[in-house]
């Protein structure tokens, strides 16, 4: 991205050095990061998109069967920018708390998590061009897991649903040149989805010399969704 090429290099060394911090308190901390891009071509405009974050967080056992309690925080900083000249960004602050139960070999949690998002899109002089946004997120997750050790790997089964509210605030274009006076404005609008899920966890855990511990994992599974918008746009 032309003047912020280091921002994702800087925004993981950030997160690197927390996790030697959080870690090293006993918490934990899950970083990513994606590099997007697509070649234009005549009349179609080419895009990049890079985006860097975490969510780290850090509990403790509670009463005497095997209740544990945390909480979460994360950010996620995106940049996008295409070849006609746009640019914007996305900001989203998380914070979260979260409950793990043993029942037998049975894990159950749930977590409840809240999010905002600024969104702040710009176009290049003559096109339409967005003023910055808002949106609210609040997710809610009910699952239940059994971990299975087989020959060093770990096999999880898992089955749950994931709930989520989206709101996102109103929103005036502004116009300039060829384009003026074919602004869009929105007003506010929430939806909310109930997404039921199952899938299988594959995983290793290593320790590093450090001490630091590390589980790759991959997973296949199934969900659906349904979802109800309320709202409207003008």
């Amino acid at each position: 991205m032309p003047g912020q090429a280091g921002a994702p290099a800087s925004t993981s060394a950030g997160i690197a050095a927390l996790a030697r911090v959080l870690c090293g308190a006993g918490g934990w901390i899950r970083a990513d990061g994606t590099f997007l891009g697509a070649n234009g071509s005549v009349g179609t405009p080419g895009y990049h998109a890079d985006t860097a974050g975490f969510l780290a967080g850090i509990d403790r056992p509670v009463g005497d069967f095997g209740l544990r309690l945390g909480i979460a925080v994360g950010y996620d900083h995106d940049w996008l920018t295409d070849t006609a000249g746009g640019h914007g960004t996305v900001d989203a602050a998380r914070f979260g708390v979260y409950a793990i139960q043993a029942v037998g070999p049975v894990l159950l949690d749930g977590a409840f998590l809240y999010a905002h998002d600024w969104i702040a899109p710009r176009g290049r002089p003559g096109r339409l061009r967005h003023r910055p946004e808002r949106r609210r997120r609040v997710l809610r997750r009910l699952q239940a897991s059994l971990p299975v050790p087989v020959s060093g790997f770990i096999l999880t089964p898992v089955a749950g649903a994931r709930f989520a509210s989206v709101g996102t605030g109103s929103f005036v274009e502004s116009t300039s040149g060829t384009v003026a006076g074919f602004g869009v404005s929105g007003a506010g609008a929430t939806q909310f989805s109930a997404i039921p899920y199952a899938r299988l966890v594959v995983a290793r855990d290593f320790v590093t010399a450090s001490g630091i511990g590390m589980s790759p994992y991959a997973t296949v599974g199934y969900n659906t969704s349904r979802r109800h918008a309320s709202g409207r746009s003008c």
